[in-house]
């Protein structure tokens, strides 16, 4: 009896060991693949807001003037922000207004403007890593001025399908590896090197 005792509770205990691993390595698993984006090196993760000017996110949502992210949408909500741009993990000499390194919709609502008025290596919307950038435009608007590329995407395409997109650039206005559609909207760019 006790033999049995000893082993019912040994296997008992390896189980909850199991158990534990298990818990464990699948809370490892969601928080690595839980969606961040950054505005301006201010990390941005589910479900929260940032307002315009600002330097910490917060889940109160705003009235207005203020950025959201969830399930891969970033909405500008007359959102304002004028920096430096965030430092993007791969290539430290880039700079990045807004910067995911998957795929994003920015779904936009009133006049929203974005500029970068630091002389770097920088961009105003940039997505890296095989990721697609839309732009759902709406009725709202995007004015963006930067000193280097406007709205850029390294390894897959751009696909604007409405809104007033103003962008004035430096170096590239709006720049894909792949391809650029614009299915919607108005679209104007001015830049120093390649428009489009």
């Amino acid at each position: 009896m006790k033999r049995n005792f000893t082993k019912i509770l040994s296997l008992l205990l390896m189980l909850t060991v199991l158990c534990s691993l298990v818990f464990a390595m699948s809370i490892t698993a969601n928080a690595a693949s839980s969606d961040t984006i950054y505005i301006n090196n201010i990390a941005i993760k589910e479900g929260q807001h940032l307002m315009a000017n600002a330097t910490a996110v917060t889940t109160t949502k705003p009235s207005s003037d203020y950025a959201y992210y969830k399930d891969g949408t970033l909405t500008l909500n007359n959102y304002t922000y004028d920096g430096a741009g965030c430092s993007v993990p791969r290539y430290s000499d880039y700079t990045a207004l807004v910067y995911s390194e998957k795929a994003l919709t920015v779904k936009l609502v009133g006049t929203n403007t974005l500029t970068n008025s630091i002389d770097s290596y920088g961009v105003g919307i940039w997505v890296e890593n095989e990721a697609l950038t839309i732009i759902d435009g709406g009725s709202g608007a995007l004015n963006m001025t930067v000193k280097d590329d406007g709205i850029f995407a390294d390894d897959d395409d751009i696909n604007i399908q409405g809104g007033a997109i103003t962008v004035t650039a430096e170096d590239d206005g709006i720049y894909s590896e792949y391809n650029l559609t614009i299915s919607g909207g108005k679209v104007t760019v001015t830049a120093e090197d390649c428009g489009i």
